[in-house]
């Protein structure tokens, strides 16, 4: 809390103290008085993780990734708004709701969760995403070549609906490296060094990097990200 309002972070205590009752040890958190009283009152604790707190999964990768917990909730959510979206008849609206939405809904999920998380995910919106786009171009199956013009960006004449799928890895590289540079841009916080070499030794961030690099030295020799 003396880090957050030397950085200009204004504490609601209230909520601080339900997120995170104050105790020693992880394994006494149920035993505070808080714990007790929020339980007494219906709410539904977990020592393990948040289903959500503002659109970010919390917790531990085995709870965020649960049944019923965040990345389930927000795939269910994703594959249903595709449902709705095939419902209408005008082909433009539907496209329009396709590439600036529909597709793009677990996009900010690959840049907090390893690429091995979100497979699952991103494997399902992307099956309903095609079936989306077979209805709207009225065709009962999609070539390789098809599906490749597909996923390619607007910009590179294809239709931007790639889905998730295609960038977990670059997504997470992107993420954990605008945190990298953020912390270490943090002059005078002590721990900022220790955070950042923390989340740069990370298996699954050094996983995603190979997969980057494999793609870049594979299309033109560039210098690989280090």
């Amino acid at each position: 809390m003396t880090n957050g309002n030397r950085y200009g972070i204004r504490w609601n205590t209230m909520k601080w103290y339900g997120y995170m009752p104050q105790h020693s040890l992880e394994a006494d958190v149920q035993l505070t008085a808080e714990w007790g009283e929020l339980q007494s009152m219906g709410v539904q604790l977990s020592r393990d993780g948040l289903p959500r707190l503002l659109g970010v999964p919390i917790g531990k990768l085995s709870y965020v990734a649960a049944e019923g917990n965040h990345l389930d909730k927000v795939t269910e959510k994703a594959l249903g708004l595709i449902d709705k979206i095939m419902q209408m008849t005008d082909v433009r609206a539907m496209f329009g709701m396709l590439a600036y939405s529909a597709s793009q809904s677990l996009n900010h999920l690959a840049r907090l969760l390893p690429p091995a998380v979100m497979m699952g995910s991103a494997t399902r919106h992307g099956s309903k995403l095609q079936e989306a786009i077979k209805q709207m171009l009225t065709l009962n199956t999609l070539t390789d070549h098809q599906r490749a013009v597909v996923a390619m960006p607007i910009r590179e004449g294809g239709l931007g609906l790639g889905g998730a799928s295609p960038i977990l890895h670059s997504a997470f590289v992107g993420g954990h490296g605008a945190v990298i540079r953020w912390l270490q841009h943090k002059s005078g916080w002590a721990e900022a060094y220790t955070i950042s070499v923390s989340i740069a030794s990370k298996a699954a961030l050094a996983a995603s990097m190979d997969a980057v690099n494999e793609v870049i030295e594979e299309s033109n020799g560039a210098m690989s990200l280090k």
